[in-house]
């Protein structure tokens, strides 16, 4: 989907990714914001209490619709595809200079599309109930605590994504047709549990440690080098693959340090997945903070001290070391970022 604006700087690679990517069939649904996101500068125009076009679910076919988009699609991002790539800005805040820049675009929670790094065709299923909810489908409740997490995080230094809208559905799309979400959970289609929405987010660059492994991967890797330089207002030419990966790494250890500190843990970052190549932990559906309910639920006591710590530093050592020089000087840049933001 082309989102309006004029791109501005970073940009990373953003030509070269916009040239290969692979897209599916998405359809415009009913649909209402229900939460829009007042800290970031916007380039595009969300109201609360009326419908979008953003508002679009995959569909299984081509179709004659008028409303008809091409979304991006990546492999292993099951309910989520990326809306375009456009940059812009939080808003100035308590955060003076430093503000945070984002240029991708993504929507989750738009149906379920399958397919592997190495599959050679991808193709959209139908959204049906499983032992978690309904495949394909963001609930409300996940979407907006995910929101509130980012925000709370991002205030207390943490790099995150963060969430420009909550979306709330009225339609999806079942075999090529729009349905009323009521009829979806009548005729089975959705768990009676789930309260279905889409939830927009901004990324630096959403790729993530393990995309590193997918076919894209020097793409994926040249981009986020180039991105970071240019917020780091360095020269993309004298910034070495060395001082990328261990920027990468100090700053993602001083993420989790800071997490630690302030009494949270994320739970789900095993193989890099919710680590990307900028330094941003993302996808806080399974957040809590120590000691509350929600927590003891994710995971035994036992491990809750240094999990997230563990599963970091292995996405590092056996995730990164595969494209990275000198995986030691790597994994001691992570560990003293992670005693940094301890401190």
């Amino acid at each position: 989907m082309a989102l309006e604006g004029k791109p501005q700087y970073p940009i990373g690679k953003a030509k070269e990714l916009e040239a290969t990517k692979e897209t599916l069939p998405a359809i415009e649904v009913a649909n209402k914001v229900i939460w829009v996101n007042p800290n970031l500068e916007l380039p595009f125009k969300l109201e609360v209490g009326k419908p979008t076009k953003l508002g679009v679910f995959f569909t299984p076919q081509e179709t004659s619709d008028n409303h008809i988009r091409r979304v991006e699609v990546v492999p292993h991002h099951y309910r989520s595809g990326i809306l375009g790539r456009i940059i812009f800005r939080e808003k100035g805040g308590s955060r003076g200079k430093n503000l945070q820049i984002y240029r991708d675009v993504d929507i989750k929670g738009l149906g379920y599309n399958t397919g592997d790094y190495f599959a050679s065709q991808r193709w959209v299923g139908s959204i049906q109930p499983h032992d978690a909810g309904t495949r394909g489908v963001m609930n409300l409740q996940d979407a907006l605590h995910d929101a509130e997490i980012a925000e709370l995080l991002h205030e207390q230094g943490i790099r995150t994504h963060r969430v420009i809208a909550v979306i709330k559905l009225d339609e999806v799309v079942v075999g090529g047709k729009k349905i009323r979400v009521e009829d979806a959970r009548k005729l089975g289609y959705i768990t009676p549990s789930d309260n279905p929405v889409l939830e927009v987010r901004a990324f630096g660059s959403r790729a993530r440690l393990q995309d590193l492994d997918s076919p894209k991967g020097k793409l994926l890797l040249g981009d986020a080098k180039k991105l970071v330089a240019e917020e780091l207002d360095i020269n993309p030419n004298e910034f070495t693959e060395e001082q990328y990966f261990n920027w990468l790494a100090r700053t993602t250890g001083k993420n989790l340090g800071l997490l630690k500190k302030k009494g949270w843990q994320h739970s789900y970052l095993s193989a890099g997945h919710n680590i990307t190549l900028d330094g941003r932990l993302v996808d806080f559906d399974t957040i809590a903070a120590k000691g509350t309910k929600r927590l003891k639920s994710l995971m035994p006591k036992r491990f809750q001290s240094s999990f997230d710590f563990q599963e970091a530093e292995y996405a590092f050592k056996y995730i990164v070391s595969r494209h990275a020089p000198q995986r030691d000087k790597i994994l001691k840049a992570f560990r003293q970022g992670f005693v940094e933001g301890l401190k």
